[in-house]
């Protein structure tokens, strides 16, 4: 099999931004034509853990590890230093028949959840909850 891995740790919005450009670039590489939408939901995933996990404490780590397998598979794991996730029920928001409140679409935060949930396939919160794998496959990898 073979992975392609981008791996990557940072502590403050800078080092965020460094790993954001690499992950697009990492992305324009080797995840076709999906890319650009692929990068949109997984830039929110890793900004979310920086602002709602870590909650922007520099002494508080994001570390990221993005993998493509065979050009079929992408898998993205997150992992924070913050207290976790609440429990959300990622199903229910991927079903073609869910319809977001007003408060999820024009609030100031939420979206990105619904994004994360629309784009990946599988969405999967560790047991300590400060842990995010997504799973993306390529239909023509």
């Amino acid at each position: 099999m073979r992975t392609n891995t981008l791996h990557m740790s940072f502590h403050d919005l800078k080092g965020y931004q460094v790993t954001r450009d690499c992950m697009q670039i990492y992305l324009e590489a080797y995840a076709g034509e999906q890319a650009s939408l692929v990068f949109i939901a997984a830039n929110e995933a890793i900004y979310n853990a920086l602002v709602h996990g870590c909650r922007m404490d520099p002494a508080k780590r994001v570390e990221i590890k993005l993998s493509i397998q065979n050009q079929k598979r992408l898998l993205l794991r997150i992992q924070d230093e913050g207290t976790g996730l609440q429990r959300i029920d990622f199903a229910s928001l991927q079903k073609d028949d869910y319809t977001p409140d007003d408060t999820a679409l024009y609030g100031e935060s939420g979206r990105g959840l619904l994004i994360i949930s629309k784009v990946f396939d599988r969405v999967l919160v560790g047991r300590e909850s400060n842990q995010l794998l997504l799973i993306k496959n390529f239909p023509n990898g």
